[in-house]
């Protein structure tokens, strides 16, 4: 079983890419819909965050963008949440692989924004890094509802591109047409499985282009 690791500073057009390898039919862990899950369900982390920041949990629930407020204005919160999470998103991300393993599925992709920094990217045999043009990205987060200040916050926090580059593999940048970047994932996916996979190469090239075919 293949690998691939999606990632890419926030609005850079990560989520568009994940639902194209979707549409190719890999199947893509969501480390973002992961811990919403968490911050929606784990009673641990609820009452945890709601000790430290009592305006964030209203009814049992966490308002994200209060906490989102807290922890991209201040890096404490934000490794004090992380450090939390991360744990349960790891063990997530093994129970996902063990059982496409069990399937034998061909390739699988792990959709995590922060894949290099937080150390996931040693489960992938190649890295995918989404970017995109700075007033298209913060155009992006406008229509997301952000103020000029998270959105500030969040980048400043984030890895820049230069760094992540320097570490993946394959370089996609949206903004230039979504059946670019469509076709450029089906060609990356045809020439990973080609190039890179020795068992059984037949039958790998054979699923990803049916399921092209199919689309």
């Amino acid at each position: 079983m293949r690998v691939i690791g999606l990632t890419g500073q926030i609005a850079t057009g990560k989520s568009l890419a994940a639902r194209y390898l979707r549409d190719l039919g890999c199947p893509v862990f969501d480390a973002d819909r992961q811990v919403h899950a968490l911050l929606e369900t784990d009673g641990h982390i609820i009452q945890s965050i709601a000790a430290r920041f009592p305006d964030v949990v209203a009814d049992n629930r966490v308002q994200r963008s209060l906490l989102r407020s807290y922890v991209f204005k201040d890096r404490q919160h934000k490794v004090w949440l992380e450090d939390m999470l991360h744990p349960k998103v790891r063990k997530a991300i093994q129970q996902f692989l063990q059982e496409h393993h069990r399937r034998r599925t061909p390739v699988v992709v792990l959709d995590i924004p922060l894949l290099f920094e937080a150390g996931f990217a040693k489960h992938c045999h190649q890295c995918v890094n989404i970017t995109t043009a700075p007033f298209i990205q913060y155009q992006r987060m406008g229509l997301r509802g952000l103020s000029v200040q998270i959105q500030q916050a969040i980048v400043h926090q984030q890895w820049p591109n230069t760094s992540r580059q320097m570490l993946a593999d394959v370089i996609l940048r949206s903004g230039t047409g979504k059946r670019e970047i469509r076709n450029t994932l089906h060609r990356m996916l045809l020439q990973s499985t080609l190039t890179r996979i020795r068992n059984a190469p037949h039958a790998h090239a054979t699923w990803i282009a049916s399921r092209a075919h199919q689309r």
